[in-house]
């Protein structure tokens, strides 16, 4: 299982590895079925053409995001609480599973 790292400041980066699978929702609440906002995962048929949805879209790691970057804000019993910011602006929160995230030392 591919995990995305949390830097002491907060930033979150990960890296697409084909032999490790990764599929990290970015959801608009504290619950698994509440709507999906972005997606990070390794699978080609969930990131092409974003079949989720996604408001902020659906990407193989952070590498290509582009404008969008990740900001860890708090851990929320099984969720972290991430913000989403764009050029440099906060522009929402949302909610990822904390078991797809590795704090660095």
């Amino acid at each position: 299982m591919g995990k995305a790292f949390i830097e002491k400041d907060g930033s979150i980066w990960m890296s697409a590895n084909m032999k490790k699978d990764h599929r990290i929702f970015g959801y608009k609440e504290k619950d698994i079925y509440s709507t999906k906002m972005i997606l990070l995962s390794i699978f080609t048929n969930e990131v092409e053409n974003n079949p989720f949805n996604c408001k902020y879209g659906a990407f193989y790691d952070t590498n290509g995001m582009h404008n969008l970057k990740l900001r860890y804000i708090a851990t929320e019993d099984d969720f972290l609480k991430i913000e989403i910011i764009n050029e440099g602006k906060p522009i929402d929160e949302v909610y990822m599973l904390k078991q797809w995230f590795e704090f660095e030392q």
